[in-house]
């Protein structure tokens, strides 16, 4: 699923971002959300900088994750963020100067590949299965981002995982 998306050129990444935004955008549990958990995208991940520009734009907040000890914590993002590229490649808010999110409206998390049933694979760390497991109740609703080539027809969820409220295709 990684060499899929590898494979995307840069008008159809382009596009599946535009996608992703449209359908947020339109979403009512989006337009509704005040607090958006979200990822700074890595190299071939679905791009969601626009999604965050937007949720700036109408004054929603941002928090992205920080990676500690095997466990994520979601720090707020805002333009003036000054973010740290840690060794694994991912960009970060410094914790030391953040506000940490106590819950988050909705969750936007990146997946490899998604499923018909609202399951994801990752890349297989497990971070979110374990934040979710500990912090669902703190996640009013749960989406996982894919690019529509990255569908498959199960991904053959085990017992921690976690299904998600919706699945966005871009």
């Amino acid at each position: 699923m990684r060499q899929v998306r590898r494979e995307l050129n840069t008008l159809e990444r382009s596009e599946a971002a535009q996608r992703v935004l449209y359908q947020l955008r339109i979403s009512h549990y989006f337009q509704s959300a005040q607090t958006i958990g979200i990822y700074y995208p890595l190299k071939d991940e679905l791009d969601v900088k626009e999604v965050v520009k937007y949720c700036w734009e109408v004054g929603k907040k941002v928090y992205l994750p920080v990676y500690k000890n095997n466990t994520i914590t979601f720090y707020l993002y805002s333009s003036e963020t000054k973010l740290k590229k840690t060794l694994k490649g991912i960009y970060e808010p410094d914790p030391i100067n953040g506000f940490k999110a106590q819950s988050l409206d909705v969750l936007c998390v990146p997946s490899v590949a998604v499923d018909n049933q609202g399951f994801r694979l990752g890349y297989g760390a497990g971070a979110y299965d374990r934040f979710l497991a500990k912090d669902k109740a703190q996640v009013g609703c749960l989406v996982y981002l894919a690019y529509a080539c990255n569908k498959v027809l199960s991904c053959y969820p085990e017992a921690h995982d976690i299904k998600a409220d919706h699945i966005v295709l871009g």
